[in-house]
């Protein structure tokens, strides 16, 4: 099933998102259409970071690191 919304899919493609190396990173939040909840926290709104992970809520953060979770 295509998700990619440039070929079809029913996805978004997050143009904004770069990564140009060397701690050039980028993070886009996007608005979910449904509300999550995340150790007893309800968010509607998740972080994509151009190095592959994802946040709940809004973070301008843009390195990755091995935090716990939940992390503080």
């Amino acid at each position: 099933m295509e998700i990619d919304d440039r070929y079809g899919g029913s996805g978004s493609h997050l143009s904004s998102l770069t990564d140009s190396g060397n701690n050039q990173d980028d993070v886009e939040t996007i608005n979910l259409p449904f509300t999550f909840t995340f150790y007893g926290q309800e968010y509607n709104q998740i972080s994509i970071c151009s190095n592959g992970w994802l946040s709940m809520g809004d973070t301008d953060m843009e390195s990755f690191r091995n935090y716990q979770i939940p992390g503080v």
